[in-house]
This record gives C-alpha cells, sequence and structure tokens, in this order.
C-alpha cells in the first residue's frame, strides 16, 4: 500500500512542504499511469498473440467489410453519451455525478436511435454505399450502446481514480474479443464475426467495470429530473463544442477509410484496416491511459493554480519517450514485421505503417493531452483544431481523386498535414498551461 497524503505530510512536517508534496503529486500520478499501463500492455500483448491467427481466418476483404462498420463505431462512439461523460471526471459537485450519469445515459438511448434512423434511411435511399456490408452494418447498434455504457463507468471509476479496476476490466474485455474473433472467424462467420466478438467483449466486461459504482449506489442512487435538467444545462458546453469537436476528431481519421474504400477499393481497406490497427495499440497502451491520469491531473492543478503546466510536462516526459522508439522501429522495419508476423500478404501493410508512423508519433504525444481544452474551458478553440484535421482529409481524398494519386501519396499528403496540426496544437497547450 501506497501512504496516504495526510500521513507523510505529518511525518514530514519541517521539511519542504511545497517539495514534499509535489513528490507525493509525481508518485500519485505515475503509479495511476503504471497501473493503467500494465493493463493495457497485457491487453496489447494479448491482441498481438491473436492477430497473427485473425489475419490467416479471415480474408482481406473480411477485413475490409468490419472495418467499414467499425469506422462507423469509431465516429460516434466517443461522442455517444454527449460528452457528459467527460463532466463526470472534472466536475468538483459530488452531487452532480449521479444526475449526469442519468443524463448520459438517456442522451447515449436518444443518440443511438438517431444513428439508427440515419443508417436505416441511407441503406433504403442509397443501398450501394452499403452493398457490400448488408445489413451487418446494424451491429452498429448495440454496439454504441455498449460502448455508450463503457463510457459512463470509465469516467466514474477515473473519477474515483479506480485504475487498477480499471485495467481488470481492459483484459478481460480483449481477452474475449479476441478470444471470439479466432472461434468465430474458424466458423466462417466473416466480417460479422469481427463485430460480434467486439460485442461480446464489450458486455462481458460490463459487470466488473460497474462494481465500484454499485459499491456507492448509496451515495449516488437518487436522481431527480430537477437534477438532471439543472446539470443538462450547467454543462451545456460539453454538447455544444466538446461534442463537435469530438466528433470531427473521430471522423477526420475515420472518414478516412470510406475514401480509401471509394478511391483504391475494398481490398486495400482491409490492408490498410490492419495498418491502423497495429499503429493504433501505442495510442491504446500509453496514450489513452496517460491521457486519462493527465486529465484528473490537470483538472486538480487547475483547481489550485489556474495552470496545468507541471501536469503537462510529466504527461510530454513519459510520452515523448514512448514515441521515439516506436517511430523509429515501425520506419525501419515494419514490412519485414508485417510480413513476418501476419504473412505475407500484409507485407504492403508494413509499407503503409512506415508512411504514417510518424504522424502517429506526434498523434501519441498530443493526443494525449487533448483534455486540457476542457480544463482550461476553451473547448471551442479545440473544435477549431479538430475541424482542421477534416479538413485535411476531404482536401486529401479531392487531390487524389483529381490527381489521380497513389495510395503511397494519398497517405503521404494525410500524414504531413496531421503532423503541422498536431504541433500547431501542442504549441498552443504549452502556452495556455502557464499559470496566470
Amino acid at each position: 500500500m501506497w501512504p496516504k497524503r495526510s500521513t507523510l505530510a505529518i511525518f514530514l512536517v519541517g521539511t519542504n512542504k511545497k517539495g514534499v508534496m509535489m513528490t507525493i503529486k509525481h508518485s500519485s500520478f505515475f503509479k495511476a499511469i503504471l497501473q493503467l499501463t500494465i493493463g493495457s500492455a497485457i491487453g496489447q500483448l494479448i491482441t498481438l498473440a491473436a492477430s497473427p491467427v485473425i489475419t490467416r481466418v479471415y480474408s482481406v476483404e473480411d477485413m475490409g467489410k468490419a472495418t467499414l462498420v467499425i469506422t462507423i463505431i469509431a465516429i460516434f462512439g466517443p461522442v455517444i453519451n454527449g460528452k457528459y461523460d467527460y463532466a463526470i471526471v472534472s466536475t468538483e459537485e459530488t452531487a452532480a455525478v449521479s444526475s449526469l450519469l442519468a443524463v448520459g445515459a438517456e442522451v447515449m438511448v436518444l443518440l443511438t436511435a438517431l444513428v439508427g434512423v440515419g443508417l436505416w434511411g441511407i441503406n433504403t435511399v442509397f443501398p450501394a454505399i452499403f452493398s457490400g456490408v448488408g445489413n451487418t452494418v446494424y451491429y452498429t447498434l448495440p454496439l454504441l450502446l455498449s460502448i455508450g455504457v463503457t463510457n459512463l463507468l470509465t469516467a466514474f471509476n477515473n473519477r474515483q481514480k479506480g485504475y487498477q479496476l480499471m485495467s481488470q476490466v481492459y483484459i478481460k474485455r480483449i481477452f474475449f474479443q479476441n478470444f471470439f474473433s479466432i472461434l468465430l472467424g474458424s466458423l466462417k462467420f466473416g466480417g460479422g464475426g469481427m463485430l460480434l466478438a467486439q460485442l461480446i467483449g464489450n458486455l462481458v466486461g460490463l459487470g466488473k467495470q460497474s462494481r465500484l459504482l454499485r459499491q456507492k449506489k448509496h451515495e449516488y442512487g437518487c436522481i431527480k429530473k430537477r437534477d438532471m435538467w439543472q446539470v443538462l444545462k450547467k454543462y451545456r458546453t460539453f454538447p455544444l463544442y466538446t461534442l463537435p469537436a469530438a466528433l470531427v476528431s473521430s471522423l477526420s481519421y475515420s472518414i478516412l477509410n470510406f475514401f480509401i474504400s471509394d478511391l483504391f477499393g475494398l481490398y486495400i481497406l482491409g490492408i490498410y484496416s490492419l495498418t491502423y490497427r497495429i499503429l493504433g495499440m501505442p495510442l491504446m497502451l500509453i496514450s489513452n491511459n496517460i491521457s486519462k491520469v493527465f486529465f484528473k491531473e490537470a483538472a486538480d492543478e487547475f483547481a489550485q493554480t489556474v495552470g496545468y503546466l507541471q501536469a503537462l510536462k510529466k504527461a510530454t516526459f513519459l510520452l515523448v519517450a514512448a514515441a521515439i522508439p516506436m517511430v523509429l522501429i515501425l520506419v525501419f522495419f515494419s514490412p519485414i514485421l508485417f510480413a513476418l508476423v501476419f504473412g505475407e500478404k500484409w507485407r504492403l501493410a508494413g509499407e503503409y505503417a512506415q508512411i504514417l508512423a510518424p504522424m502517429f508519433g506526434i498523434r501519441l504525444i498530443v493526443s494525449a493531452l487533448m483534455p486540457a481544452f476542457i480544463v482550461k474551458k476553451k473547448q471551442h478553440l479545440e473544435l477549431f483544431f479538430q475541424s482542421l484535421f477534416l479538413v485535411g482529409s476531404i482536401t486529401c481524398f479531392f487531390i487524389t481523386r483529381i490527381f489521380h494519386l497513389s495510395i503511397n501519396e494519398f497517405l503521404i499528403f494525410f500524414s504531413v498535414w496531421n503532423s503541422l496540426v498536431y504541433g500547431a496544437i501542442y504549441i498552443y497547450l504549452l502556452i495556455s498551461g502557464r499559470k496566470k
């Protein structure tokens, strides 16, 4: 067990109080990240061990079909709660948490229904768009609901600093997702099997993930409609600014899958999907976990000093230390590694990884720090920066269409643009984080 802050403070009376408290905060910060990172590392090792089997039991086309559906989930999953899940972490009012949970759940149901109506309308009026996927596209709805519940529980556990529980849930979820992916792929379920495995994994993890909330239900059990309406209005900046910013962010990357499918075909999309999946592993392993802890630490620091520079520096140090070796390995060895691990037909995915690796390294660093916009209550600026990513993706699509660029040239253009935008974001966050 780690000593409580109050015990250490009493024991060290007469020493430099500021230095002592800073040391305690540092140790708490790194301990939280370590707990989350260990869980993510185990989960990513499971995924990495399962991937060579998955790439052999599913065809490239199967992975391309599943990727189109997962793309829809990636667009709407992060915003399915109206971003009220972020308010759960950052609010200073404990009494508002139960109402925020309820509001987030109701918004989740409403937005999922709207997505369902939209998919039905597109499938009816423009059937060619999902012709390669068919009714599999409707897996989106139960998956969005499961992700919405997961978002709320993750936010609550983050508020309670239940990082060990979060790690355990992640490992359990990843294990079942990969297990059923292999099982259903072996049974020739096709792309639908990959989606069903995702849903099973999400549902399996919910019971354990809700443990902290169930333990504290006496504190958060009383929910009144009047209180829900009050938090709906008080935290309206989350759906008004944070939601559009997150939607634009996910859209700027996810829409790329539709562009690649349209420009180069389903086979190239299937190849690219493995590239994106592998490059995304460090984001899941490192960036997302550091981001959770940074969000909480930055919010606490801002409440005391009206700045978050110390939390930013600590997070940046860890992120840069992780990004540099990742980028170097991928740039020099990814084609060989992809062919060796996943099979020769996936060597092309390694070539795509070489192109995208530097940009993903920068993304790993900066994306973890994006909650600083919420801490600073500058969500409108986050929306502006995120819009630049979407502008880049759309511009890249039209330039490729007009000038008949190759897939490699398409990815280079996309990578350079996004790297420049991420650089501008980090400079702003660094300046903005100073104490006023």
